[in-house]
């Protein structure tokens, strides 16, 4: 009977329990998965932003029509001496960010195309406003004398050009130095045009006309760069959606 009551009393206690009780992150718990099948960082579902896009792109998309309005007066600022070189550094910066806001909002099929496209106009605006920057300062107020051719003199630039010094006519007649043509020669008479403000150089009256047609292209230009931007962002806009889906599975 002693053996009896011992083997009993060797029954499942409080050891023997603690022998079968499951550890927490078996199979009988009912907890959290194992970290291995858990969604980790970007798939765990919630609206994670596209690597190549930003959190508010309204805010870029709203600088497109800045930057291309920025890049078309730096160019005309040029036509002013004391101007130049921050007409310069104004039509840098702003093509600049203009190409550099089409590069994050657009998507990675659009930019190869974009790009190319936004180059020539980028190149060829600033120039062109430089060239009609002085002809409509010149037409809206300048005042047309006519003089003397007194000297002729090469001037060497990428091509060569030639500066005529033109003395108005009268006693006090002030000498103009203008671009005129080759075959100008000293003793013929030419019409100036001079900014009563000295903001812009002076001009042969012919060329004024000219010139106002680089303004027509420089305008063109700045919509054309406008119109691709904002194309471009704007098929961005509406793939993200259907990039972010594909993203998050």
């Amino acid at each position: 009977m002693t053996e009896m009551g011992d083997s009993t009393s060797n029954g499942p206690g409080p050891q023997g329990c603690a022998g079968t009780e499951e550890q927490p992150g078996s199979k009988g718990e009912l907890g959290s998965p194992p970290s291995s099948v858990r969604p980790r960082g970007r798939h765990r579902g919630r609206a994670e932003p596209l690597p190549w896009y930003p959190r508010r792109p309204w805010l870029l998309a709203v600088s497109i029509p800045v930057f291309v309005t920025l890049h078309l007066l730096g160019g005309a600022l040029g036509a002013n001496d004391g101007m130049r070189l921050p007409g310069i550094l104004l039509s840098v910066v702003s093509g600049v960010g203009l190409m550099k806001v089409v590069w994050v909002l657009a998507t990675p099929l659009v930019r190869p195309l974009a790009h190319p496209l936004m180059l020539v106009p980028l190149l060829a605006v600033p120039v062109l406003a430089y060239g009609s920057a002085g002809a409509i300062v010149l037409r809206e107020r300048g005042v047309t004398h006519s003089g003397v051719v007194t000297a002729v003199t090469p001037w060497r630039g990428k091509v060569t050009e030639y500066l005529c010094r033109v003395r108005e006519d009268g006693s006090g007649g002030i000498t103009d130095t203008i671009f005129c043509e080759r075959d100008d020669r000293p003793g013929e008479r030419m019409n100036v045009v001079r900014d009563p403000g000295a903001w812009v150089r002076p001009q042969r009256a012919g060329s004024v006309a000219d010139d106002q047609i680089q303004a027509v292209l420089a305008v063109a230009g700045s919509v054309f760069l406008l119109v691709v931007a904002v194309s471009a962002t704007a098929m961005g806009a509406a793939v993200r959606p259907k990039l972010v889906r594909a993203w998050q599975q």
